[in-house]
């Protein structure tokens, strides 16, 4: 019963940090996109086991070791991969505290890539399409050795 109630709050958590979540000042997209976009958390994956001693605000077993643990350190560049902006740097997003951030666009195919120190971990690229009218929910993942 307990973990069905942690896992209740984990997923209000989780939508709430979403949708309050203020944009960070960055590149923005050529066309108006405040009903489609991008919502998304970063998440480290492999590496040693670091114990985390505190519960994951966030559901569905992330912040384990086994689907990764929240990695707010890096910054998130989205790039268009059709339409007009093809090939196009179209956002750059710095995660919250709880590595989650959210990314206004209009509909399209994108690109999201972790932009890492020289000696950090390494970035795997995930691609989303955002639909109209809709946001769409992304993990981008570092890797450690």
């Amino acid at each position: 019963m307990a973990t069905l109630a942690l896992a209740t709050v984990a997923v209000v958590l989780f939508a709430s940090a979403c949708s309050a979540q203020p944009a960070p000042a960055a590149q923005t997209p050529s066309s108006s996109a405040a009903d489609s976009g991008i919502r998304g958390i970063v998440l480290f994956v492999g590496g040693p086991y670091v114990p985390d001693l505190s519960a994951s605000p966030l559901p569905d077993g992330f912040g384990t070791q086994a689907r990764g643990r929240p990695y707010r350190f890096v910054t998130v560049r989205v790039t268009a991969l059709d339409g007009r902006d093809a090939g196009r740097v179209v956002a750059l997003r710095k995660p919250d505290a709880n590595a989650l951030f959210t990314v206004p666009l209009p509909p399209g195919r994108y690109a999201l890539d972790a932009v890492v120190p020289q000696d950090g971990p390494f970035p795997r690229r995930a691609r989303v399409t955002v639909p109209s009218d809709h946001y769409v929910r992304a993990v981008v993942t570092v890797e450690g050795p």
